[in-house]
Formats: C-alpha cells, structure tokens, sequence
C-alpha cells in the first residue's frame, strides 16, 4: 500500500509541474468519478483545461464521440 501511495505522489508531482497544456475530459453525469473531482484536479494542476461534457457518464468516448473528438482536435490544433 505504501509502494501504491508513493508512486501516485510521484505521478501528481509530475503533473504538476510539468509546463505543458493538460486537458481533462469529463463528463458531468459520471457515478463512477462524480464531477466535483475533475474540479479538485483542475485546482491542483494550474495548466490543466477541463472540458465538460454536459451530461455525459464514466464513458464519454464511447457515449459522447463527437465531443470528446472536437475537444481533442481544437486541443491539438492549438
């Protein structure tokens, strides 16, 4: 367990300070990952976007394509 909590502290570190443009995806409607966390990560990675995907579930590629796919291509086009 502790190997687990030490490798996650050293991933968030990396995110963090890492100085490129992240993007999160997510969807407002998820029971899995409820909402408010895409939120909290946002807060916590200063060059994170978050795109919310109105109403969408855990499983917005699958259940929302078009957007997820136009939010990545506007992303990569930048």
């Amino acid at each position: 367990m502790r190997a687990r909590a030490s490798y996650a502290r050293a991933r968030a570190h990396v995110l963090i300070t890492q100085t490129h443009t992240l993007q999160l995806a997510q969807g407002t409607a998820d029971r899995v990952v409820p909402y408010r966390h895409a939120t909290s990560v946002q807060t916590l990675i200063p060059h994170a976007e978050l795109v919310s995907i109105e109403g969408g579930p855990h499983d917005i590629t699958i259940t929302h394509p078009d957007a997820v796919a136009g939010a990545l291509i506007e992303f990569f086009e930048r």
